[in-house]
C-alpha cells in the first residue's frame, strides 16, 4: 500500500514572471516547487533575486506571465482580481516589508479592514484582536492611537496583528 502524497499548501508549476516594461528580462523562473501544509520555509538570497516577487505570486498580489500557481488548491490565475483578494483575506496572512499600515486609521481599524475583507464578524474580531496584542506585547490603549503615531516596532506588530487576525492557513512574512 502507497502512502498518500501530504497535502501541498503551495505548488507552482512553468512559473515564468515579467515586469510589465522588461521582455527581456524574467525576474523568476521556476519549473516546479512545493510546499507542503504545516511546514516552514525561509527563502533566503541576494537583494533583487526575487524574494519579495515570489512571496507577492504566492500571495495573489502578482500573477504569473506564465504557469501555474495553486495555493491550498486554488488556481490564482483563475481568480478575477476581487476574488484573488478575498481568496487573500482567508486564507492568506501577509506581513509586508513596509508594512502597508494606512496611517490616517486608528491601529483597530487596520486590523479590522483585514477582517472586512475576509467577511468576518466586527465583535469576533475585536476580541481576537485583544488577545493577539496581548500575546505580541501590544497595549490595547493603542488601539484608538493613529498608525502613523507608532514607533516602528509597534508599527511592525500591528502589521503582524493584522496578518493574524483571519487565522490565515498560510502566512508569509516578506523580511520579518
Amino acid at each position: 500500500m502507497s502512502t498518500p502524497a501530504p497535502p501541498q499548501a503551495v505548488t507552482l508549476r512553468d512559473l515564468q514572471f515579467q515586469y510589465p516594461g522588461k521582455a527581456t528580462t524574467c525576474a523568476l523562473d521556476i519549473q516546479f516547487w512545493s510546499i507542503v501544509k504545516g511546514d516552514r520555509l525561509f527563502i533566503q538570497g541576494p537583494s533583487g533575486s526575487g524574494k519579495s516577487t515570489l512571496l507577492n505570486l504566492i500571495a495573489g498580489i502578482l500573477i504569473a506571465t506564465h504557469g501555474k500557481i495553486e495555493v491550498l488548491g486554488q488556481d490564482l490565475s483563475r481568480l478575477s482580481p476581487a476574488k484573488r483578494d478575498r481568496f487573500r483575506a482567508q486564507h492568506i496572512g501577509v506581513v509586508f516589508q513596509q508594512f502597508n499600515l494606512i496611517h490616517y486609521l486608528s491601529v483597530i481599524d487596520n486590523v479590522r479592514l483585514a477582517a472586512y475583507f475576509a467577511n468576518k464578524n466586527l465583535a469576533e474580531v475585536t476580541s481576537r484582536a485583544k488577545h493577539l496584542f496581548a500575546a505580541l506585547n501590544l497595549d490595547e490603549s493603542l488601539f484608538a492611537q493613529k498608525a502613523d503615531q507608532l514607533s516602528v516596532g509597534q508599527q511592525q506588530r500591528v502589521a503582524i496583528a493584522r496578518a493574524l487576525i483571519n487565522q490565515p492557513e498560510i502566512l508569509i512574512a516578506d523580511e520579518p
